[in-house]
């Protein structure tokens, strides 16, 4: 007795092993990209939605990027891209500074993505075969003065 429950418990313990999701694949490039909330009018077509996307993108970046000032007084200008995750349910993981220009630029940059998270923004998920996956987006941020 002993012997068949040591054995039922190695065994259910290696089956649930095995039972651990399988890491999911992130994709770089899908038949629906994610986009930035805001223009989800039902009454718009995908490239009217994607284009409005990025307006209301762009108006976030310039109403909540710091512009550090040490590059303010060095001049730096220049672009920093962020890369990140768009995962199914819209949040951002693993954001990182792709290209910096230096001088606090990059980490600011970094800083308005991450932050999208703490505000509750939630990107439209990515969708491959109409079905919401991660993805691997690049976003480019200008710093010009």
């Amino acid at each position: 007795m002993k012997k068949s429950l040591i054995f039922l418990l190695f065994l259910g313990c290696s089956l649930a092993a095995f039972a651990q999701p399988a890491p999911q694949e992130v994709f770089v490039v899908v038949e629906e990209m994610p986009r930035f909330p805001g223009c989800e009018n039902s009454s718009m077509e995908l490239q009217q939605k994607m284009k409005c996307a990025d307006q209301e993108l762009n108006q976030y970046i310039r109403q909540n990027l710091v512009y550090p000032n040490d590059a303010r007084q060095k001049g730096i200008q220049g672009t920093v891209v962020i890369r990140f995750i768009v995962m199914p349910d819209g949040s951002i993981t693993e954001a990182k500074i792709n290209r910096d220009i230096g001088s606090g630029c990059g980490q600011s940059a970094l800083k308005l993505v991450t932050d999208m998270n703490k505000k509750g923004i939630r990107w439209i998920a990515g969708k491959q075969r109409n079905k919401k996956v991660p993805v691997h987006y690049n976003l480019p941020i200008k710093f010009t003065l």
